[in-house]
């Protein structure tokens, strides 16, 4: 049984490593097209930057799949079937 759980939380998480890294490389790209774009072209707003910060889409993305990973550890409440299966009055 623990294999069994061992095997499909190995699984999750390969999936949850391949979907930030094709995340990363769509986002790349759409940061390459606009790295294309004349400067003034358009105008940038707080969000945006001039030059591009020390750290790649892919190591970014992969920080914030973490922290996201580690709140809901820690925030999720979950109750078993007997809280769900009490019968409640009708409104």
């Amino acid at each position: 049984m623990a294999m069994m759980l061992d095997d499909r939380a190995n699984a999750n998480d390969e999936r949850g490593r391949a979907i930030v890294q094709t995340l990363a490389v769509v986002v790349e790209s759409m940061v390459h097209a606009s790295d294309r774009m004349p400067i003034g072209y358009y105008h940038k707003t707080k969000f945006e930057a001039f030059r591009a910060p020390g750290i790649s889409v892919s190591d970014y993305l992969a920080r914030i799949h973490n922290v996201v990973l580690a709140a809901k550890f820690f925030d999720d409440h979950y109750f078993n079937n007997a809280y769900y299966a009490k019968p409640t009055r009708e409104l």
